[in-house]
C-alpha cells in the first residue's frame, strides 16, 4: 500500500471505511507512519465532524509512538469534545503514549468526573499508563464509584501504580463485580501484596467463572510466599480439595502446584485426586456464547490437576500413578500425564519407555508433548525413536522431535545429519527447530556455521531470527565471520528479526557491538552483498511455503563444510 492509497482511504466519504483504515494504521504502528509520512494527515482528521472518525484518528496516533507524540496537544483538546466516544478515545490515545503524555495528565484527570461512566473508566486506565501519580487521590475516590466497572478499573490502576491499601483490596475481593480486578491489582503488587489478602484470594477459586478462577491461580503463583505464610490460606485450599464441585477441586490442586516445591508437604492431599475422574462443565455455556475459551484440562478435571500439580511440586512418590495416566481413555488425561512427566525432568527418567510408547498416540498434540517430555528427561535411549518422528505427518510433532534432540544436546550429535536433512521441511517452525538443534551440539555445532548462516536468506522471518541468534551463540570466529550479514537485519521489515539482530550483535565481538550501537554504520549496509553472494558454491534460497529446496541443494550446502 502506498501513501496515496492511505490518503485516498482515510479521506473517503464513507465514514465506516475511513474508520476501518484508521484502525489499520494504528495496528501497523510507528514504523509505517515514519516511512510513509501520513501522521500529519491523520491528525487533521481529529477535527472531522463525525466523532467516530475523529476518535479513530486520535486512537491511530496513539499507536504511532514518537510520531503520535507530535499531536498530543490536539488529543488533549479533544478531551473536551461533546461526544463521549471522542473524549474516551482521545484519553485512550494519550494513555497509549505512556509517560510521554504526562504533561497532559491534568487534562485527563478532569475526565474522572465525567458524566459518562465509560469516559471515567478509560481516563482511569490512561492515567495509570501515563504514570500520572498526581492523580492517585482522585483515582482513590473512584474506588467508591457507583459503577462497579469504574471502581474495578480504579482498583487495577492503583495496583499498577503500587498505591492501593490492604483494606481496599479486601473490600473489592469480597464483591463479585470487582474481585477479578482486585486480583489483577495484587498481581501487579507481586511481592508487596499484603499477606492478609491471601485467604480471600484462595476463596476466589470457588467460582464457576473461568476468568476469575484463572486470575486467582495467577495471583496465587505470584504471591506464593504470602499464601505459604498464611495458615488460613493453606487451610482454605485443603478444604477446597474436598469441594463438591470438580472445577473447584481441580483449581485447588492447581493452586498447590503453583506454590511449587515448598508445598510438597501437602502432596498426599493433592494425590487423593489422582482417582478423581469427574469433569467440570460449568464453563461450557460461557464458551458456547463466545464469552471465554475452553478452560485448561487441569482446571476442569481433578485427576489432570493432581498429576500436573504433583509434578510442579517435584514430588515423585506418586510417579507410578502419574505414569498410569499415559494409558487413560481420555486424551486430555494422557496429555496431562505426559506434561507432568516432562515437568519432573530427569527425576522421571525411569518412565522413558512408557513415554516412548506414547509417541504413537493417535492425538498429534500428545505425540508432540511426548517428544518434548523425552527431551526434558534427557532420555538418550529415546533418540532413535525421536528421529523416527521426523517423518510424522504433523509438523508440530516433527518440530518437537527435533527440539527434543536439541534438549538432549551433545549426546544426540551423532544424528546431526538426520537433523540437517529436515532443513527441506516446508514448514518454518520445523526449520527453526533444525537451526536451534544444530547450534545445540556443542563444539560439533561450529561445523554447521555455514549452513546456519545460509538460512539468513530464508523467506520466513522466524527462521531468519533463529539463524541470527544461533550464529551469535556459536561464539568466536564462527560468530564474528557473520557480523556484516547479521547487521543487515537491523533494517529488516520484521520487528522480530530486527530485535534478534540487535540482541545478537553484541555477542559477536567488537565489530558486532559497534554495529549495534552506531546507527550511522547501518546506513552503510545498503550495498553490501548478502551472504549467498559471498560464500562459495551454489546455496539455494530457503523454501517458501509448500516448496522444498530438494536434497541436491541441501547436499551442496552440506558439502561446503569440507572445503
Amino acid at each position: 500500500m502506498t501513501r496515496s492509497d492511505v490518503m485516498k482511504h482515510i479521506s473517503s466519504s464513507d465514514t465506516a471505511h475511513a474508520v476501518n483504515m484508521l484502525e489499520y494504521l494504528g495496528t501497523v504502528g510507528e514504523a509505517s507512519a515514519q516511512q510513509m509520512g501520513y501522521a500529519d494527515a491523520v491528525s487533521r482528521l481529529m477535527y472531522h465532524p463525525d466523532p467516530e472518525v475523529a476518535g479513530a484518528a486520535a486512537a491511530a496516533l496513539g499507536n504511532m509512538g514518537t510520531e503520535g507524540t507530535k499531536y498530543m496537544t490536539q488529543m488533549a483538546a479533544m478531551l473536551k469534545h461533546e461526544s463521549p466516544k471522542a473524549r474516551s478515545m482521545a484519553a485512550e490515545a494519550l494513555g497509549r503514549l505512556g509517560p510521554w503524555a504526562q504533561d497532559f495528565g491534568h487534562s485527563v484527570i478532569e475526565l474522572l468526573k465525567d458524566d459518562n461512566f465509560f469516559v471515567r473508566l478509560v481516563a482511569v486506565r490512561s492515567l495509570g499508563f501515563m504514570g500520572c501519580f498526581e492523580a492517585v487521590t482522585d483515582i482513590e475516590e473512584l474506588l467508591m464509584d457507583p459503577c462497579p466497572e469504574v471502581a474495578a478499573a480504579a482498583c487495577e490502576t492503583l495496583g499498577y501504580m503500587g498505591c492501593i491499601g490492604e483494606s481496599e483490596l479486601l473490600e473489592k475481593l469480597g464483591n463479585t463485580r470487582t474481585r477479578c480486578s482486585a486480583l489483577v491489582a495484587l498481581i501487579q503488587l507481586a511481592e508487596d501484596a499484603p499477606i492478609n489478602c491471601a485467604p480471600a484470594v484462595v476463596d476466589c477459586l470457588d467460582t464457576s467463572d473461568p476468568t476469575t478462577r484463572q486470575t486467582a491461580l495467577d495471583c496465587i503463583g505470584v504471591m506464593s510466599g504470602a499464601v505459604l505464610s498464611s495458615n488460613e490460606a493453606i487451610d482454605n485450599l485443603l478444604k477446597l480439595l474436598n469441594s463438591t464441585e470438580p472445577g473447584t477441586r481441580a483449581a485447588a490442586a492447581t493452586a498447590f502446584g503453583a506454590l511449587g516445591e515448598p508445598a510438597k508437604d501437602h502432596a498426599t492431599a493433592v494425590a487423593a485426586l489422582l482417582d478423581d475422574d469427574a469433569h467440570d462443565d460449568t464453563w461450557v455455556a460461557l464458551a458456547v456464547g463466545n464469552g471465554s475459551k475452553r478452560a485448561p484440562a487441569n482446571q476442569r478435571i481433578p485427576k489432570c490437576a493432581a498429576m500436573v500439580a504433583l509434578a510442579s511440586m517435584q514430588d515423585t512418590q506418586f510417579l507410578n500413578q502419574i505414569s498410569d495416566g499415559l494409558n487413560d481413555a481420555v486424551w486430555e488425561v494422557r496429555l496431562c500425564a505426559v506434561e507432568a512427566l516432562g515437568l519432573l525432568g530427569t527425576l522421571a527418567t525411569s518412565e522413558s519407555i512408557p513415554l516412548q510408547e506414547v509417541l504413537d498416540d493417535p492425538a498429534f498434540v500428545i505425540r508432540a508433548k511426548a517428544c518434548e517430555a523425552l527431551g526434558k528427561l534427557q532420555a538418550e535411549d529415546a533418540i532413535g525413536r525421536l528421529v523416527d518422528k521426523f517423518e510424522d505427518k504433523a509438523h508440530t510433532v516433527r518440530s518437537a522431535a527435533v527440539m527434543a534432540l536439541a534438549a538432549i544436546g551433545t549426546s544426540a550429535q551423532d544424528f546431526s545429519h538426520e537433523v540437517l536433512r529436515m532443513l527441506v521441511d516446508p514448514v518454518p517452525k520445523v526449520r527453526v527447530a533444525v537451526i536451534h538443534a544444530l547450534a545445540s551440539f556443542g563444539d560439533f555445532a561450529k561445523g554447521y556455521a555455514g549452513i546456519i548462516g545460509a538460512q539468513l536468506n530464508d523467506t520466513s522471518a522466524e527462521v531468519r531470527a533463529e539463524a541470527i541468534v544461533s550464529l551469535a551463540l556459536l561464539g568466536g570466529e564462527y560468530s564474528s565471520a557473520f557480523v556484516v550479514e547479521v547487521a543487515q537485519f537491523l533494517n529488516d521489515p520484521e520487528p522480530a528479526v530486527r530485535s534478534a539482530a540487535q540482541s545478537a550483535l553484541p555477542l559477536m565481538g567488537e565489530a558486532g557491538t559497534a554495529y549495534s550501537k552506531d546507527p550511522a554504520l547501518r546506513l552503510d549496509l545498503a550495498g553490501v552483498p548478502m551472504l549467498t553472494d559471498k560464500l562459495p558454491g551454489t546455496i539455494p534460497k530457503a523454501p517458501s511455503a509448500g516448496q522444498s529446496i530438494g536434497l541436491d541443494g541441501l547436499g551442496a550446502m552440506y558439502s561446503m563444510l569440507s572445503k
